[in-house]
């Protein structure tokens, strides 16, 4: 079962998720925390992605918006948004280094907004 806290990222959004996952001892967050915690936008239990078998059951992990997170890369990088290229390449430094890492059974999961979809990656 999943739960979204709210779509759309915001300050208030992501202190509630990591309050609610400081509980958690193995939750994970990407850094830093300063850039990419407001592509935050809720938690889930067990999500359906790339990790679900690997995944401890109905354990909480933090969910990012995919969009925000390559977002997030572009600014850090000083490129804006608008270049197309730039927004390949940035995808697909997210899709290997950040969507194709398992870290633990604390891995966040990521919501594939682009499009109007919004399935688990």
């Amino acid at each position: 079962m999943s739960v979204i806290v709210r779509q759309g990222a915001s300050p208030s959004v992501a202190s509630q998720v990591v309050s609610l996952l400081t509980t958690v001892p193995h939750a994970m967050f990407i850094d830093p925390r300063s850039v990419f915690d407001r592509a935050l936008i809720g938690i889930a239990f067990a999500p359906r992605d790339r990790w679900a078998s690997q995944r401890e059951s109905a354990s909480p992990v933090a969910v990012y918006s995919y969009s925000a997170v390559v977002s997030c890369c572009l600014e850090q990088c000083g490129l804006g948004t608008a270049d197309r290229k730039a927004r390949e390449d940035a995808e697909e430094y997210v899709d290997e280094n950040v969507l194709g890492a398992w870290v633990g059974p604390g891995t966040p999961a990521f919501l594939d907004d682009r499009d109007g979809w919004a399935g688990f990656l």
